[in-house]
């Protein structure tokens, strides 16, 4: 058996359908990535997810609805800096920029653009 909570990050959000039968179910991206492992690995019997199973065997077709970025959100509030530290940093760029002309180019065609 496949454990749902051993997979890693999507990176996208998704919502499969599955038809079994004249059945639909709706399906998330960890759901789907099982009954695919399941699919791969040449099971014919039930693929048990967290609130239902599926007969691979009854299985008719699958198709993805929709896919979304999947944003990742930081459990951590924005540092902020004192003016010491933002004069440094402005202090060490400055000094990047004069050392490499093009980055002082891209900055000024980026800041033309946002305006």
């Amino acid at each position: 058996m496949i454990n749902l909570d051993q997979s890693t990050q999507p990176t996208y959000k998704e919502e499969w359908t599955v038809r079994v039968g004249n059945d639909k179910f709706t399906l998330n991206e960890k759901e789907m990535g099982v009954l695919f492992k399941a699919i791969d690995s040449g099971t014919r019997g039930l693929v048990r997810l967290k609130d239902r199973g599926f007969s691979i065997a009854h299985l008719q077709s699958y198709w993805l609805e929709s896919r979304k970025t999947n944003q990742l959100k930081l459990d951590r509030p924005e540092a902020t800096l004192n003016e010491s530290e933002k004069e440094r940093i402005d202090k060490k760029l400055k000094e990047i920029r004069d050392q490499h002309p093009f980055l002082k180019e891209i900055r000024d065609q980026y800041l033309k653009r946002k305006k």
